[in-house]
């Protein structure tokens, strides 16, 4: 049997991967791919190689996560398939350690991803963001104002697109953009398509993304606007071709007149997240958790943050409010004894991005903050999230 050589993907293998991502999932994937081959290059586009053709494929976006005041180097795996003869022989696992490493050479310091129920739990992620909700349309619920326009957007409506999204999420803790590669995707692809609303003037106002038809469903999300009336110009304008089936909108936090026109939330799905490396993630979250420090009752403490993952651990030593270096360690497993917090590996996402340090305790019955839970609590507090991704969560 052919041992499988893992390699990034060459322009000559572009037409064959196209060919494996059309077959094992959409056309759309296929037209995807080519837009992102165009723009990027396939430096990010792993594929295991058998006896002279791909057996599988995946590829790795660069991304940019904002936590607080600061910026975090982020990479997404995307657009995974495996041919059908070569299926269960380990070709997944063999290119997301190739994205993973990929990921570490470009400086990034978190993976995030949407993906297939527990499947990449196989491969460090967990679930630590919640998504926004999908709700449906109420019926009746909107009318599409006479003075707006709701139209395909085009690359020329990139940058005001992108204001109004930087707009809305302004109002959430951690959040991700989309990259202007992406943009310029976005107003391509065929999985799914960007509209705008457009005043009397010519202004754009309101932008949104919505799918195709399927089973009767359409899928509406990342929506974003200046007023209701924009908001309702873009849902009527999405619903328009639905006659018997559902739109199924995301809920999106503050966006003007978008949760009076849903009806009963559905359930609520997680964005997959992998932290590689604890110390390294906290040392570039060091602005903002100093920041978080000083303008809490704890301003100016001098203490030692130490923070078990029970196999290893970190520390930070703290002077009058200032945040040293992150030291790494080997296992601790007497932290709170030792005046810390223990916590497993699979809860620093939830840590980070998401309930926090006072949501931990009750959700992992290893999670422990001992005597500096209230330093625990102001550095690491309740995080609402609001990402935006190549591919809309189902």
């Amino acid at each position: 049997m052919a041992t499988p050589h893992v390699r990034a993907a060459r322009a000559d293998d572009l037409d064959e991967v196209v060919a494996l991502l059309v077959d094992r999932g959409e056309p759309a994937d296929g037209l995807d791919l080519r837009l992102l081959a165009e723009t990027e290059g396939l430096d990010g586009t792993g594929v295991v190689e058998v006896d002279g053709a791909i057996a599988a494929t995946a590829t790795l976006l660069d991304e940019e996560l904002r936590v607080g005041c600061t910026l975090v180097a982020c990479g997404q795996v995307e657009l995974v398939a495996t041919h059908r003869d070569h299926e269960h022989r380990g070709h997944v696992r063999a290119l997301m350690d190739w994205c993973h490493a990929r990921s570490a050479t470009r400086g990034h310091v978190v993976q995030v991803m949407i993906g297939i129920p527990y499947f990449y739990r196989r491969f460090g992620y967990h679930y630590a963001i919640p998504m926004h909700a999908y709700a449906p349309l109420s019926p009746h619920a909107v009318v599409a104002p006479a003075d707006l326009t709701v139209r395909r957007a085009n690359a020329h409506d990139v940058a005001a697109m992108a204001a109004l999204q930087d707009a809305t999420q302004s109002r959430f803790d951690v959040t991700m953009p989309h990259q202007p590669s992406c943009w310029q995707w976005l107003v391509q692809r065929d999985g799914s398509h960007q509209y705008v609303t457009v005043d009397e003037r010519g202004l754009v106002v309101g932008t949104a993304r919505w799918t195709d038809v399927e089973d009767g469903v359409v899928l509406v999300a990342e929506v974003a606007s200046t007023s209701t009336a924009a908001t309702h110009a873009l849902l009527a304008a999405a619903a328009a071709p639905v006659s018997a089936g559902e739109v199924r909108v995301q809920d999106r936090p503050g966006v003007p007149g978008l949760a009076a026109s849903l009806g009963e939330r559905q359930r609520r799905d997680w964005f997959y997240v992998r932290v590689p490396d604890v110390a390294a993630l906290l040392d570039v979250l060091s602005p903002t958790l100093e920041t978080r420090l000083t303008a809490s009752p704890l301003a100016g403490l001098s203490t030692e943050l130490l923070v078990s993952l029970w196999e290893r651990h970190v520390s930070i030593t703290i002077a009058d409010g200032q945040l040293g270096a992150v030291r790494r360690g080997g296992p601790h497993q007497r932290p709170v004894s030792s005046g810390g917090s223990g916590l497993p590996p699979d809860a620093v996402g939830h840590l980070v991005f998401g309930g926090g340090a006072a949501a931990l305790e009750e959700r992992f019955p290893d999670a422990h903050l001992g005597r500096q839970r209230e330093l625990m609590q102001v550095l690491f507090p309740p995080q609402h999230a609001d990402l935006l991704t190549f591919y809309l969560p189902s």
